[in-house]
C-alpha cells in the first residue's frame, strides 16, 4: 500500500488524519477543503502550492491552511533542477 492513514477524526471545522506514506508521493492535481488544514512534516521535503503562493517544506515544519483555498503539494518543483529538488 502506498500511504497508511493512521488516525483520522472530524468535528465541525477541523479534519485531523495522520497519514504514513511508504513510496515517494506527489498529488495530481489541487484540490480545497471546508475545513481549516494543518500539514505538519515529519521528514523529506515537499513544494506546497497555496493558491499562486510556493511553500518548500522541510522536517519539522508546518503550513495552516485556510478553508476554501486550492493546494496541493509535490515531492519537486516542476522546473526545478534535479540538484535543487528535495528528495
Amino acid at each position: 500500500m502506498a500511504s497508511d492513514i493512521l488516525f483520522s477524526e472530524t468535528i465541525p471545522g477541523l479534519l485531523v488524519e495522520e497519514v504514513f506514506r511508504q513510496q515517494r508521493f506527489s498529488m495530481q492535481g489541487g484540490h480545497f477543503h471546508e475545513s481549516i488544514e494543518l500539514y505538519f512534516l515529519l521528514d523529506g521535503a515537499r513544494y506546497y502550492f497555496v493558491e499562486q503562493e510556493t511553500f518548500l517544506l522541510r522536517p519539522r515544519t508546518a503550513i495552516l491552511i485556510c478553508p476554501g483555498l486550492i493546494h496541493q503539494y509535490v515531492r519537486r518543483c516542476p522546473g526545478a533542477s534535479p540538484a535543487s529538488a528535495p528528495v
